[in-house]
């Protein structure tokens, strides 16, 4: 090694480029190595690399040797921030380059625009050229994300989900633009620079033969798969939303809400008719034949808290009834006292109801092995307005709430 080519002037006209592209030293030895490497290495442009070159420099430490205001002014403030985040003085963002799916289409236009209905057209030729794509192999989409890059601003994102794998390009078109014409006109802030559309979730196209008097229904689960995928795409996938029972003595966990487009969460894709019209086995909290109003229509998402005041009792004896008022609300010890009963008058947001009729109670509790216990005695109550409510008391804290309304 030249002993003088640390000297300014005195280097070697090029220094040889490393073997590897990555290289592992510990904390204390990274500037020392780092000046050792090539200017290349800092990714500055062609330009600014031949006129140092021109001074005799060839190696990022001899940078170190000259005057940073004389750097700045002869080659730029390009040059000083790739050496300060080349030593990890200033810190840089980094642009995460993403492979491109394989059901996917990107365009680049030559010139920006900003002109809706062109942007349109080019969205509707993307969606055909996927689908041709999606026909050829056999598959459907069930999820179409299309990102709009604008120059200089945030990118546009829209998705669509399916109720069942399609290659439908005129489909798909309809219900893509639907949902831009009442989006781009607000948020197109700058021209489109860049278009890309891919099919995120997919699935097989599966063609059935119907039977000769099954016609009419195949025709009503294709017209109602055209349906869902309407609504999802105007009001949202979040806003079309099937219900499914399950196993639970607590009212508000014993459903789930989930979208109609899209997949199970198995990864299979759901027949038609099974979406729409799923049979569950009987479960605790549905309607009996011969009680068909114990459950209300109308389930509150959270239970309203309600305060209470007296009892509501029967006589002993069948020719009437007896209305117990109190002013203030019965404690826990005088509930305890008599046989458990609805209570006389119930206070909301509205005001003060009286009770007129009542029939319960219903014990809910839910399983042992739960870590929180719930014990409720739930009763339905018809009020002097004519409203039937279903109310329970929570027996471990005394405590009564609205949950639901019999519409």
């Amino acid at each position: 090694t030249d002993p003088q080519s640390s000297k300014p002037g005195t280097a070697k006209p090029e220094s040889p480029e490393p073997d590897s592209r990555y290289l592992f030293l510990d904390p204390d030895q990274q500037l020392q190595q780092l000046h050792q490497l090539p200017l290349a290495a800092l990714r500055i442009d062609d330009s600014t690399g031949h006129t140092l070159r021109r001074l005799g420099l060839s190696r990022i430490g001899q940078l170190a040797n000259l005057p940073r205001a004389g750097l700045a002014s002869r080659l730029g403030q390009q040059l000083l921030n790739r050496w300060d985040q080349a030593c990890g003085y200033s810190e840089e963002a980094i642009v995460s380059v993403h492979q491109l799916p394989e059901w996917s289409v990107e365009q680049e236009l030559e010139l920006p625009t900003d002109h809706i209905p062109t942007i349109e057209e080019l969205v509707r030729r993307a969606i055909c050229q996927l689908a041709m794509r999606l026909e050829k192999g056999g598959k459907g989409a069930l999820r179409l994300v299309c990102r709009l890059d604008l120059v200089q601003k945030t990118p546009l994102v829209f998705q669509l989900g399916l109720f069942r794998p399609t290659c439908d390009s005129q489909h798909l078109t309809m219900l893509m633009t639907s949902q831009m014409e009442h989006l781009l006109p607000s948020q197109m802030q700058a021209p489109l620079w860049r278009l890309s559309l891919a099919a995120s979730l997919i699935a097989p196209l599966v063609w059935r033969q119907s039977d000769l008097f099954q016609a009419d229904q195949a025709g009503n689960r294709h017209e109602m798969a055209r349906l869902v995928d309407t609504l999802s795409a105007r009001l949202g996938r979040k806003q079309v939303l099937r219900a499914q029972v399950h196993r639970q003595s607590q009212p508000e966990l014993a459903y789930t809400l989930s979208p109609l487009t899209g997949l199970k969460p198995d990864g299979q894709p759901r027949d038609t008719l099974r979406k729409l019209s799923s049979r569950q086995a009987l479960q605790a909290a549905e309607p009996m034949p011969e009680d068909p109003l114990r459950r209300p229509t109308l389930l509150l998402p959270n239970p309203t808290p309600i305060e209470v005041a007296g009892r509501w009792l029967s006589s002993p004896t069948p020719q009437s009834q007896s209305l117990l008022l109190t002013q203030q609300p019965a404690t826990d010890s005088a509930r305890s006292t008599g046989q458990a009963a609805a209570p006389a008058r119930i206070k909301t947001t509205n005001g003060w109801h009286e009770v007129m009729a009542a029939c319960g109670p219903e014990r809910l509790e839910s399983g042992w092995w739960k870590a929180a216990s719930c014990r409720r005695d739930y009763y339905r109550i018809i009020t002097h307005l004519g409203c039937w409510w279903w109310i329970y008391r929570d027996l471990s804290t005394g405590k009564w709430y609205l949950h639901g309304i019999f519409d």
